[in-house]
């Protein structure tokens, strides 16, 4: 069980009673940091008319693929029949991807221009790169249900899933399975067999949690803000 003492902060109801049920219950749900971003940071860039940016499943320093390259190769060839319908593509690789050359040799080959949005920890820059990039497609594309599709729907970006039969690939863990089976039967529409080629934004409002969102003056009471603290946070960066 969780401790009761310390306080937790989560985006949604749902996060809230998954928590709550694993013995944390000194948990309040506020928001995904990406709504309070996207109020203050909302830059303007016009995407291209049928232009597409994809956000493959990617491994992470603790879990890597045991074959990367195969598996992009075998994602790619999926791909196919489906980036046949769009004018420009882009995919966006985790660091540990991009920086195999080989990798991006498999995109770039086929036309496909190859961006990162940097590393994920320690770096503040992450979701300002993310609204910059995908503010120039007017779709996007994953093979798994990430918080890449939940922030591109709060940009009213037309997403959609394609999965395809790699979901069974060896590369797949349980949690890719499991995550895309749940939130296949929540949003079957996102799916691109069903796809309707409108943007679900709504989806992004009850993921992020965006009627939890807090106001400046209820965040400063929440995490004990002031000027003297502000101040003491910046010359410590």
């Amino acid at each position: 069980k969780g401790p009761t003492h310390e306080r937790f902060y989560v985006f949604n109801a749902t996060n809230k009673n998954k928590c709550n049920h694993l013995g944390y219950k000194n948990v309040l749900a506020i928001g995904s940091p990406f709504i309070y971003l996207n109020e203050i940071y909302k830059p303007n860039i016009k995407h291209h008319p049928k232009s597409l940016i994809l956000f493959p499943f990617h491994s992470t320093e603790w879990e890597p693929f045991t074959d990367p390259v195969k598996y992009y190769k075998e994602y790619l060839e999926e791909l196919k029949k489906v980036i046949s319908s769009f004018d420009r593509v882009t995919v966006s690789l985790y660091y540990l991807e991009y920086n195999n050359i080989k990798i991006r040799n498999i995109f770039e080959s086929k036309g496909i221009n190859v961006v990162t949005l940097g590393t994920r920890n320690h770096n503040p820059s992450f979701l300002f790169n993310f609204i910059d990039i995908v503010s120039k497609y007017e779709y996007v594309c994953s093979n798994i249900f990430s918080s890449a599709i939940f922030y591109s729907l709060f940009l009213k970006k037309k997403v959609f899933l394609f999965i395809g039969d790699m979901k069974n690939s060896n590369h797949h863990d349980n949690n890719f399975i499991d995550r895309n089976l749940v939130y296949s039967k929540k949003y079957p529409g996102l799916l691109w067999n069903d796809f309707n080629h409108k943007s679900h934004f709504y989806i992004s409002h009850t993921e992020l949690g965006l009627k939890y969102k807090k106001s400046p003056k209820e965040l400063s009471k929440l995490f004990g803000w002031n000027l003297k603290t502000a101040i003491r946070s910046l010359l410590n960066y």
